[in-house]
């Protein structure tokens, strides 16, 4: 039986998957397998896929209609045979020592529950130093390493399958957004420790086609936006830690930049943009936490006040006729 089941959803990633997989079978560390979810892909990608299963036993393919990255692992999850599991995206690629780095830490610290390596970027490095959290100092490490851009992704993490069964974790396949962030946080919920190391050995590419460049309807967002407040929330029995209340104001952020982005690309209509700014306001008038992260930018501070202290149709109006003079 293989100790890690690496899955990977593919979808219309013919350009990209020869690299991704042929980066895997190069792995210094060998005892694992691949298991590929061709999400109703309209190119050559499950042709691929059906090519390196044919050519490699660590392979597995399956077929599936399109239903989405989050449907597409939940079967990489349900077929998979390791002790241990790991996801890959298609268009990305891995160095030899990726899977090795997570072995290290598993064995050296044989009861630690997750491990979290860096990753590179557009050739900038995203790392912390070597860093055991325990349970006493896990919403500490969770808010260290989501402020570093290391927490909310699932590629640079090792989890342990028994506790996903336990637990019965899953990917939402409601939340058409951020249903990575929320698996994270549900797994987060029922360990008890997590490593990070600072080795980097994953490479992120970002293209036009990933799930991280398209846009989606409002409704999507700030369905995305309620289920992670309630997920980080779930974290701690301790409403009033000091590392609890700034995860929940850096996410906040998410709502600012919705806000933005709403009107910058012109998507929603007038209802629902009105609609959201009147969620915002309620999340700025009643949640004493937001005001825990220091980290908005003078535009989002200046959008905060804006909407906290206007009435709502005067705020759209206003941000609606900026963002049409800015364009």
């Amino acid at each position: 039986m293989p100790l890690i089941s690496i899955i990977i959803p593919v979808y219309n990633a013919e350009f990209f998957l020869h690299r991704c997989l042929d980066s895997l079978l190069m792995q210094k560390f060998t005892n694992f397998e691949i298991i590929l979810i061709n999400d109703g892909s309209k190119d050559n990608s499950g042709k691929i896929c059906d090519e390196y299963a044919n050519n490699n036993p660590k392979i597995r393919v399956f077929h599936t209609l399109n239903g989405g990255p989050g449907k597409a692992r939940n079967k990489g999850l349900k077929e998979a045979q390791g002790t241990y599991i790991c996801f890959v995206d298609s268009d990305d690629y891995v160095d030899s020592e990726y899977l090795q780095t997570f072995i290290n830490e598993i064995q050296y610290h044989q009861s630690v529950d997750c491990c979290i390596q860096g990753y590179l970027f557009q050739d900038q490095s995203y790392s912390l130093p070597h860093t055991l959290y325990t349970a006493k100092s896990k919403t500490k490490g969770i808010y260290e390493t989501e402020i570093n851009s290391l927490f909310g992704i699932l590629w640079n993490k090792i989890y342990r399958k028994d506790i996903i069964k336990q637990y019965q974790i899953q990917f939402d396949i409601n939340i058409y957004l951020g249903e990575d962030m929320l698996f994270i946080l549900t797994y987060f919920q029922h360990i008890n420790n997590f490593i990070v190391t600072d080795h980097c050995f994953y490479h992120y590419t970002d293209n036009a086609n990933s799930l991280t460049s398209r846009k989606y309807p409002l409704v999507h967002l700030e369905k995305r936006i309620k289920a992670v407040e309630k997920a980080i929330k779930d974290l701690s029995e301790n409403k009033n830690d000091p590392f609890l209340l700034q995860l929940l104001a850096k996410d906040f952020l998410f709502s600012l930049r919705t806000v933005h982005n709403m009107y910058h690309f012109g998507l929603s209509t007038r209802q629902e943009r009105i609609s959201f700014l009147k969620y915002c306001k309620k999340q700025l008038q009643t949640n004493h936490y937001i005001k825990y992260y220091i980290r908005y930018s003078k535009k989002e501070k200046l959008i905060c006040a804006l909407i906290q202290h206007s009435p709502i149709k005067f705020s759209d109006k206003i941000l609606y006729t900026l963002f049409k003079l800015k364009k």
